[in-house]
């Protein structure tokens, strides 16, 4: 059985999960349990981490997905390069756009056929009284579009062509943090990534443990190019810029990156910015269109007004008190329900990917599985939608596709 089919219905399973696994035998829900400050530090079970000795390859059955409710990131925890999917729930190809004459899907003239189909029915003309329905009852949606991607985010790393030790990759549920770790050439690397709701950005935090071992590049691979967007690179700032307008919707949007060596030397090369011997490094990601809740055109916010002030609510603050306000933000849902199974550790404490592996060859004493979709689930659903943002949609805010299926 390849890694894929291992891992990837663990997330197809979490609906089915959450209802079925309340007529389980010996579990216990405990109900409004409120965060403190000293519950930040409490460790993650082995039911609130997923976790993988091996880079995930296949977006829909091994990355691992972050989300702040407006966008989503999904990575892969490759050595040599990082990737990110990223997602924002108002990347959407159709609607109104630049066409004058959009009539939201409602194909007109429908109703002067329902006689016509109905005569057709009764005389047992069903053939044509379907095809009749399909072509003037159904909606158009030749211009309906679909859900797309913002594009990658790459951090491509220097002197990583060595053999690779002691690699983990992990999503915290109980923090809502993800994390790469790993040795190569004798040094010791390790990467943290949220989506923070307060901040409105994804956080990366790169540390190493020999001084001057981190240089990189950074940049995002833009999706969306038609109408040509402007990318601006200002590296005594530590900016990447993209302005720019969705595909055949012209919506526009603005994407931004802030880098923050600590130590070492900031630089553009192209379209990337370029770190060298830096001793850790803080990216700061944000992304926003001009989608505003308002018929019938849905615009009129500001990204460049967005985006700024999400850079403006971290201007000035370290990582650790970034990461501590998106902690507490995310437990004071998370924290709301817990739900406990009286599993076997030994199985708990296995990689993810092992423990489904035997799920699958029909081995259920890993009740703590079960724990862990309750767990996933509460996840992927505050991580999906919170207030101020759209719905959570079937896929909520993330998507490595142009045009999503």
């Amino acid at each position: 059985m390849s890694r894929a089919d291992c891992n990837q219905t663990i997330y197809r399973l979490v609906p089915f999960m959450l209802f079925a696994v309340w007529a389980l035998a010996g579990c216990k829900l405990v109900e409004t349990v409120h965060p403190s400050d000293g519950e930040q530090a409490t460790k993650a079970s082995d039911n609130e981490r997923l976790w993988y000795r091996y880079p995930g390859q296949e977006w829909n059955s091994q990355a691992l997905h972050l989300g702040n409710g407006y966008f989503g990131a999904s990575f892969f925890g490759g050595v040599k390069q990082e990737k990110f999917t990223l997602g924002e729930k108002t990347f959407w190809t159709g609607g109104p756009g630049d066409s004058t004459n959009n009539t939201y899907g409602v194909n007109p003239g429908g109703k002067e056929h329902v006689q016509e189909i109905r005569r057709l029915i009764v005389e047992g003309k069903t053939a044509e009284a379907d095809g009749l329905a399909w072509k003037c009852l159904l909606g158009d949606y030749s211009r309906f579009g679909a859900f797309s991607t913002v594009g990658n985010l790459y951090l491509n790393f220097e002197g990583h062509d060595g053999e690779v030790a002691d690699y983990r990759r992990e999503l915290d549920l109980h923090h809502a943090i993800g994390s790469v770790a790993y040795e190569v050439n004798g040094v010791r690397y390790r990467r943290e990534y949220f989506c923070s709701y307060p901040a409105r950005a994804l956080i990366i935090r790169l540390t190493c443990d020999k001084p001057g071992a981190l240089s990189l590049e950074v940049g995002i691979d833009l999706a969306h190019k038609k109408r040509q967007p402007a990318i601006k690179i200002s590296p005594e700032q530590g900016i990447w810029e993209a302005s720019g307008n969705i595909d055949d919707n012209n919506r526009p949007y603005r994407a931004i990156i802030k880098v923050l060596p600590e130590r070492g030397a900031l630089a553009g090369r192209g379209d990337v910015l370029v770190v060298k011997g830096a001793d850790a490094v803080t990216v700061i990601y944000t992304v926003a269109t001009d989608y505003r809740l308002q018929p019938p055109d849905y615009r009129g916010a500001d990204p460049r007004a967005i985006t700024a002030k999400a850079l403006e609510h971290l201007a000035g603050r370290n990582f650790q008190a970034i990461r501590e306000e998106h902690i507490r933000d995310y437990q004071r849902l998370y924290l709301r329900t817990q739900f406990r199974l009286d599993g076997v550790p030994e199985r708990e404490a296995l990689p993810t990917n092992e423990r489904w592996r035997r799920y699958v060859a029909r081995d259920y004493a890993d009740l703590g599985l079960k724990e862990l979709a309750f767990n996933l689930g509460k996840y992927l659903l505050i991580s999906a939608s919170r207030p101020g943002s759209l719905p959570a949609g079937i896929q909520g805010p993330w998507s490595c596709h142009y045009s999503a299926p």
